[in-house]
């Protein structure tokens, strides 16, 4: 079965670092040309590093996934994994260990939530440290899962996502399920 490759949504990536460029550069804007002083000033100038800087980030990183060809979301026919753009590495969900996938949107931001099966969910918490511990249960408050996708910023729908992960975890539950009748 071939792996299906789900690429970032580059205009709306690129629409993103535009709308932070905007804003820094009002910051901008008020600090030089309307003379802001004092507390104003500071915080003009943390609004021009913190806008700026984010355009900037979000630019880079969208032209080196395009350039690099990176895919936020790859389905292979046992697993699915998820790019991680922080540690620059994927994060893989085994169908094994997933009961089904579900869209959620928390916040106005569209997730596809992962609901593990009770013997997997026990394993991982196990396997995870305090912080992220901490962090899953903060996951499990928003979106109703200890872990999700964030499927805002991606070229697939998100209920299509969702559909074409739960048909591939069908195939695999089938083929599994063939397998220890043979």
């Amino acid at each position: 079965m071939n792996d299906i490759r789900i690429y970032q949504n580059f205009p709306k990536r690129l629409f993103a670092a535009l709308g932070a460029f905007i804003f820094g550069l009002a910051c901008g804007v008020i600090l030089w040309k309307i003379g802001a002083t004092g507390a104003m000033a500071i915080l003009m100038w943390v609004g021009v590093v913190f806008f700026g800087g984010g355009a900037l980030c979000l630019l880079i990183d969208a032209i080196r996934n395009r350039l690099k060809g990176i895919a936020q979301v790859v389905i292979h026919s046992d697993s699915v994994d998820y790019y991680i753009a922080a540690k620059r590495t994927y994060h893989t969900f085994h169908f094994a260990d997933v009961e089904r996938f579900r869209q959620v949107v928390s916040c106005d931001n569209n997730f596809v939530a992962v609901d593990f099966t009770a013997d997997a969910a026990s394993r991982i918490v196990g396997e995870k440290t305090a912080l992220q511990l901490k962090l899953s249960k903060m996951n499990k408050l928003l979106v109703g899962s200890d872990d999700a996708i964030c499927a805002d910023n991606l070229s697939m729908k998100v209920d299509e996502l969702v559909n074409v992960l739960n048909e591939r975890l069908k195939k695999y539950s089938r083929k599994e399920n063939k397998s220890q009748f043979s």
